[in-house]
């Protein structure tokens, strides 16, 4: 029940991609490499998020057995961590809550109808199950690296990066990219304005987290999301200016959309 237009090859590059991203080497350290045991499962269930979300963004009218089908992969991947059954819900719990957000898009509801930072910090979800992971498991839950609050603000602004660099590949799909379904619907200027202003809004928070954190990692974390911040404003402006009216029309969500919903 995978989807067809998933490449193999090209989801390992986009999860080289995204683990290098998030720091996932940095964290884990000198034992990290293809061979480690711990990090191919890591692989692994990020390539089964990444099959379920293919499916989502594939079809509009989703199949009930497909989704079963994806989530029994994601929770067998998840157990092979050592996770018990009993505790797999909970580990699973922000996915869940990223696929009502998906789904809701059938009915009418987008993501402009959540405080951006609500909606962002459940579209990381991947990310946090696996670096939850990381600090549970293989660092147990040792601080050398900060705690995973730390990472909530470079969370929130690496994916808001990732709507903004996706939004050309993500016309070709279903998918809840909030910056694109926010141009459609909202328009260019307005879209821009709001999410520099959550953008800046971020950034001010963590500017006042650096003037009283003590600890070099997590000055580093916020260093990092400060610069991704600026990173994105920038990527913000030039994907604007790319984007054409005709491009917007031609896109899948436009297609599938009723706006008249709204």
């Amino acid at each position: 029940m995978f989807e067809p237009h998933i490449i193999e090859s090209e989801l390992k590059l986009k999860m080289d991609a995204l683990f290098a991203y998030r720091h996932f080497p940095t964290i884990i350290g000198p034992s990290y490499n293809e061979n480690n045991d711990f990090v191919k499962r890591l692989y692994q269930l990020q390539a089964s998020i990444y099959h379920l979300d293919a499916h989502l963004e594939a079809h509009w009218n989703t199949s009930e057995n497909a989704l079963h089908f994806h989530w029994t992969n994601m929770q067998q991947h998840l157990t092979a961590f050592g996770i018990s059954e009993n505790d797999v819900e909970n580990y699973l719990s922000h996915i869940a809550k990223y696929q009502k957000h998906e789904l809701d898009l059938r009915k009418g509801i987008f993501p402009m109808k959540y405080d951006m930072e609500y909606f962002y910090f459940y579209k990381s979800c991947d990310v946090k199950l696996l670096r939850r992971l990381i600090y549970e498991l293989w660092l147990d839950d040792s601080k050398q690296f900060g705690s995973l609050s730390d990472w909530r603000y470079f969370d929130l602004i690496t994916e808001v990066n990732d709507d903004v660099e996706d939004i050309f590949e993500d016309m070709d799909y279903i998918n809840g990219n909030s910056f694109l379904l926010s141009i459609l619907m909202e328009g260019k200027d307005a879209t821009s304005q709001k999410f520099l202003d959550f953008i800046v809004n971020v950034k001010n928070k963590v500017k006042k987290k650096i003037h009283v954190e003590k600890r070099s990692f997590v000055q580093s974390i916020h260093k990092l999301t400060l610069q991704n911040a600026d990173t994105t404003i920038e990527l913000m402006k030039k994907n604007l200016t790319l984007l054409t009216e005709d491009k917007m029309m031609s896109s899948e969500l436009f297609k599938h959309i009723n706006f008249a919903k709204v």
